[in-house]
């Protein structure tokens, strides 16, 4: 898809983050079914940083790129090409898919707060999601 109206620092922005996925992250994909190790994720991400792609909806003064709301769609395009790709860049939605490893991590408070549940049979390897439903019932909403 092609984005003829883009300022020239978002279309940059935009083929620094296409070259990134591209040259970088897709040759650290996990076999499938496989899944990303913190350490490739942590390597990926400092990576990020010296390309200037990585937290493309952070505000610069929090390390990140600062892009514009208007301008989210072409980037996070350019991540999705790989499954990987939003977490080498730290732009995982919050609604996506968390891994259950880290999911375990949280006290179970933190759990219910931020309304994580398993997505798969207690005990199996499945991911787990959040689900904004929980959250408004601990929350009372």
């Amino acid at each position: 898809m092609t984005y003829p109206h883009l300022p020239p620092e978002i279309a940059e922005l935009r083929e620094r983050t296409r070259r990134f996925i591209r040259e970088v992250v897709v040759d650290e994909e996990p076999v499938p079914s496989g899944r990303l190790d913190p350490a490739t994720r942590d390597r990926l991400q400092a990576a990020a940083k010296d390309a200037g792609v990585f937290a493309p909806l952070v505000p610069k003064e929090y390390g990140g790129q600062g892009l514009p709301i208007e301008h989210w769609s072409p980037i996070l395009q350019e991540a999705g090409y790989s499954p990987i790709g939003s977490a080498a860049l730290n732009c995982v939605a919050p609604d996506e898919l968390v891994d259950r490893e880290l999911a375990k991590t949280l006290s179970p408070r933190v759990q219910r707060m931020l309304g994580f549940h398993s997505q798969y049979p207690t005990g199996s390897p499945g991911l787990w999601q959040v689900d904004y439903a929980d959250l408004g019932d601990c929350l009372g909403l």
